[in-house]
């Protein structure tokens, strides 16, 4: 077995999520996952994916199995993956995956099985084996020790302590939570555009990201109503917007006023997404009827990670009706780069509502984001 890998497998898309077996099903899955004496042993190393937190607060693991090419001289049809999870204090969880000859990536000459999991603080002994279509298997135990870092502790986790559940992209928001602040009413305007300016196609690891951030959202503030609309400023295909190059200006400009001006206007409206590629600011009187009300504007705003050791708490840009905002230091042990977070056209205007955009790179650092929004009363 090699050594721990880091994050970086959860961020290729690649991952297979893993079902848990029905308990219907179990006695015929083991039996057929059991060590047979025709068997052949296929030479495999597996690599446990080190439990990080994602944006909903919860511990994503996993691992890589990678199986050597020339194993394979007839093409197989592909590998199916059964992990038991054994909690400390505990029974095991069962989880099966298949992975199709086509989906596994080949990373020099070794075919890579990838699979993942959510798990709760504790620690597990972990067992999976690697069956292919011809009998072929491999058996690999290992153990795995889920434990906040320092800086995590104040991230507020999702899971209890020694659960494990299969990792879904899109999950159910459990709002069914005590809360001993006044509920309000929500909008939240999602910026539905890749990460990387570079890139013009949403990605899976983007459209993990909005689906975590809004989860959590939803978890952890209060609501007694909830608006959720889709937008992009990116996506100009249109033939109308091409001919205009400030259309971006009016379409942003007329979504917050309609926003903020319609009949039962949220409390609270929050801009979720990455930055922007725009970085016009909007004209003064754009915004003027919108300016009337009196709703709290945020927008959490993501970059890529920067490297270890960055501030645990948010940048916070804000400002006033008449200011582009204004990036304030970080907390104590970080740092900020010149380079970037620079406010975009969404920060300008929530500037001049006189809201607050905070940029996270970290789940700790939106974790302490939701808290002041949601103590900005």
């Amino acid at each position: 077995m090699r050594h721990a890998a880091t994050a970086v497998f959860l961020l290729t898309g690649l991952v297979r999520a893993q079902a848990p077996v029905p308990p219907g099903d179990l006695a015929g899955v083991r039996h057929t996952f059991e060590p047979r004496p025709d068997e052949e042993f296929i030479r495999c190393d597996v690599t446990p994916i080190r439990p990080v937190i994602d944006f909903a607060f919860r511990f994503e693991a996993g691992y890589v199995f990678q199986v050597p090419q020339a194993h394979y001289a007839v093409p197989a049809k592909g590998w199916t993956v059964l992990t038991s999870i054994t909690p400390e204090q505990g029974e095991p969880t069962y989880l099966m995956a298949h992975t199709s000859l086509a989906k596994a990536p080949l990373v020099r000459s070794n075919f890579q099985i990838l699979g993942a999991y959510f798990l709760g603080v504790g620690r597990y002994s972990m067992e999976a084996t690697l069956r292919d279509d011809r009998d072929g298997v491999c058996r690999q135990q290992w153990k795995v020790v889920v434990a906040p870092s320092h800086a995590d502790r104040v991230v507020p986790l999702t899971l209890p302590p020694h659960e494990v559940r299969e990792l879904l992209h899109i999950v159910v928001p459990d709002i069914d939570h005590p809360d001993n602040v006044l509920p309000l009413r929500l909008a939240v305007l999602l910026n539905v555009a890749p990460s990387s300016a570079g890139r013009t196609e949403i990605g899976d690891h983007d459209r993990e990201r909005v689906s975590n951030v809004l989860t959590a959202l939803l978890e952890r503030l209060p609501t007694t109503s909830v608006r959720v609309v889709a937008f992009s400023l990116e996506q100009q295909k249109d033939i109308n917007l091409l001919k205009k190059p400030q259309g971006h200006v009016d379409f942003l400009a007329s979504l917050i006023r309609r926003e903020l001006d319609a009949p039962d206007p949220a409390d609270t409206v929050i801009f979720v997404g990455p930055t922007s590629r725009y970085f016009d600011r909007l004209p003064a009187d754009s915004l003027r009827p919108a300016r009337q009300r009196r709703a709290r504007v945020f927008y959490v705003r993501w970059e890529p990670f920067l490297r270890p050791g960055l501030a645990q708490q948010p940048i916070l840009i804000t400002g006033g009706s008449h200011s582009d905002g204004q990036i304030l230091k970080a907390a104590p042990g970080g740092s900020s780069d010149s380079s970037r977070g620079q406010p975009d056209i969404i920060s300008k205007a929530v500037a001049q509502l006189n809201g607050k955009t905070f940029l996270i790179h970290l789940p700790v650092e939106f974790a302490a984001a939701i808290r002041k929004i949601e103590s900005a009363r």
